[in-house]
């Protein structure tokens, strides 16, 4: 049988509550600007193909605004993996493209 709209509503609000540990402050909070160190090695072969798709995002006429926040959004995941030399790339990468591309 196929629940109603208003029924999946309603069992949803029953079901909202936050579990009690959830707020637990004992927890160490997940943060996305404070470089941790990652020892993965998947993680920079991940981010040199992140790299290598970009760059032929950048070949693509009307696609260099997308492919300048592409190139930031992985400099800072580099940059908070602790991967400064990658972060740095990514970076060179994305001011070549403003300078060149986009002014």
């Amino acid at each position: 049988r196929a629940e109603k709209p208003s029924e999946k509503a309603a069992a949803l609000k029953d079901d909202d509550e936050v579990p009690a540990d959830a707020n637990n402050d004992d927890k160490e909070a997940i943060s996305f600007t404070t470089p941790i160190e990652v020892k993965s090695p998947w993680l920079k072969k991940s981010l040199h193909f992140v790299h290598k798709s970009i760059t032929a995002l950048t070949e693509v006429a009307g696609r260099h605004e997308k492919a300048l926040k592409l190139f930031l959004e992985a400099a800072q995941l580099a940059a908070v993996a602790n991967l400064e030399s990658i972060a740095y790339e990514f970076f060179e990468r994305a001011f070549v493209l403003y300078e060149e591309n986009i002014t």
